[in-house]
């Protein structure tokens, strides 16, 4: 039976979405230190929710970079919504969201510099797999450490997870934030 899909449940879908998203933007491989994955939708009558994980996993494999989102640790700062979108999402059967990204299609800049660009890779949600774009920054402080900051947004239906109205309407657009320093790309 699908959870009702209250305007909190949805802030934790969003949020769940936002944390996949984000990881998969540019993480360092591994466990990126100082890591913050923040997502945000809106909605009618000043609907705004946003929530934030700190838990974000980089892997390199078959020349990409994976970035991997356990969706079990969403935190909305409400645990009933928290429980909600987590049915909502059924992290019991779709328990990560990921994100691949071509290692190449990444710029990296020298010691003291800043690269901001965009790239592609393929997001999965909810155990569906679709394209997407990303935009990142990333500075190199010291050499081999990198500050990354990236951005994407995504359409909740595109993953198969129908847009909740209770009174009010939610925009299946939901924006996601990443922001983590790796000391391997």
């Amino acid at each position: 039976m699908k959870p009702f899909l209250h305007p909190r449940r949805l802030s934790l879908l969003a949020f769940s979405l936002l944390l996949t998203i984000g990881g998969l933007v540019k993480a360092g491989v591994d466990g990126p230190s100082g890591a913050a994955v923040r997502f945000s939708m809106q909605g009618t009558a000043g609907l705004r929710v946003e929530g934030v994980t700190h838990e974000l996993l980089l892997t390199k494999r078959d020349g990409n970079l994976v970035f991997r989102v356990p969706l079990a640790g969403l935190d909305t700062g409400i645990g009933l919504r928290n429980r909600h979108m987590r049915g909502y999402l059924d992290v019991t059967n779709f328990p990560d969201a990921e994100l691949h990204v071509t290692r190449k299609g990444v710029a990296l800049p020298s010691p003291g510099k800043t690269v901001e660009s965009d790239t592609r890779g393929t997001f999965t949600l909810h155990g569906i797999s679709r394209p997407c774009s990303i935009h990142y920054r990333v500075e190199q402080g010291q050499p081999g450490e990198y500050r990354v900051h990236g951005t994407t947004r995504i359409d909740i239906r595109d993953f198969g997870i129908e847009v909740p109205a209770w009174g009010v309407r939610v925009d299946p657009s939901v924006g996601i934030e990443v922001d983590f320093t790796s000391g391997d790309l």
